[in-house]
């Protein structure tokens, strides 16, 4: 199960975004989004809402489950 910093960076690698240029358009350190990345620290809700902005996802996107298919 991907946890939300790996979301985030799956979606920053889709978007071809390195970390030093989502840091800057949205704002926010991006020693700190690496960090969350990782998982070492845990996102807040504003943090989440600008990402979401940014990619036009809903807020959501970072807490879905994965869908496991069985054959």
């Amino acid at each position: 199960m991907k946890g939300i910093g790996q979301r985030m960076k799956t979606l920053r690698l889709e978007h071809g975004v390195t970390l030093q240029e989502l840091g800057k358009e949205i704002q926010f350190n991006y020693s700190n989004l690496s960090k969350i990345e990782r998982g070492s620290r845990m996102p807040s809700v504003e943090l989440l809402s600008k990402l979401s902005q940014f990619y036009n996802v809903e807020i959501s996107f970072f807490f879905e489950e994965e869908k496991v298919i069985c054959s």
